[in-house]
Order: structure tokens, then C-alpha cells, then sequence
């Protein structure tokens, strides 16, 4: 079950249980999760402000508006290539003809930059067809 993303009202429902003050591992059992998952979901409730003494439990809406706005955030973060800094410069090599294993080697030792040989293909390949496009 690693890494499938669980359904909206089971959610909802562990957070509930949470704000209720049932246990993390209890939940764990009854909603059919593994603890991380609740500790996951603990975390973003307390950083909410759902937990306070004088909050009341959260609507399936603020807790789905929680979500989406994390979701993006997570999004925005990981969805920009390493490369994009660098697609002037990329283009430029591509147009002498310099192999994308030496783009590599050269974005690596003159730029620094952490990149998979794989990364440069995938790139590259959606460079030129931007390009093609045009």
C-alpha cells in the first residue's frame, strides 16, 4: 500500500478521531492505516490550528481547502525542473551539436548542478520539441 494516496473521507475521519483525542495507534487500526499516515495527518491539523482548546472540529470543507493548499505548495516545489536555469545555455549546446552525456559533464563541472544523464535526455528531448513547435 506504499505511496497510494488514501481516500478524502478517510481523512476526514482520522482527523475527527484525532481532535476527538483518540489514539494515533487505535486509528492506525480502525481506519486501516499506517501510523505515519495519522502522524502525517496530525502534524498538518496542529499546524491548522485545529487542535486548540477552543477550536472546534474542523468541516470536511476546511479540511479539503488544508489539503489542496498543501498539495500546492508540494506541487509549486517539486514540479520545476533543476533545469530550467540553465535551458539558455542548454539550447546553446544543443545547437553546436555537443553530445547531451558532455551537456552533462559540463553542467555538472561548470554550473554545479546535481543532474542524472536521464534528466539532461528528458530535457533535451522536450527543448527540441518546443522548438519543433514553434
Amino acid at each position: 500500500m506504499t505511496g497510494e494516496r488514501i481516500e478524502f473521507t478517510r481523512i476526514v475521519d482520522i482527523i475527527h478521531r484525532l481532535w476527538r483525542g483518540q489514539s494515533q495507534a487505535s486509528i492506525s487500526r480502525d481506519v486501516g492505516v499506517t501510523t505515519r499516515t495519522v502522524t502525517k495527518y496530525k502534524c498538518m491539523a496542529k499546524a491548522a490550528g485545529w487542535f486548540s482548546p477552543e477550536s472546534p472540529c474542523p468541516d470536511s470543507a476546511e479540511i479539503e481547502k488544508e489539503i489542496q493548499e498543501i498539495d500546492s505548495a508540494r506541487i509549486e516545489k517539486y514540479s520545476k525542473p533543476v533545469l530550467t536555469p540553465y535551458k539558455n545555455i542548454i539550447t546553446k549546446w544543443l545547437a553546436m551539436k555537443i553530445p547531451l552525456i558532455a551537456i552533462r559533464i559540463l553542467l555538472i563541472e561548470k554550473h554545479g548542478v546535481k543532474v542524472s544523464y536521464g534528466n539532461v535526455q528528458r530535457f533535451c528531448y522536450r527543448l527540441k520539441n518546443d522548438q519543433a513547435e514553434l
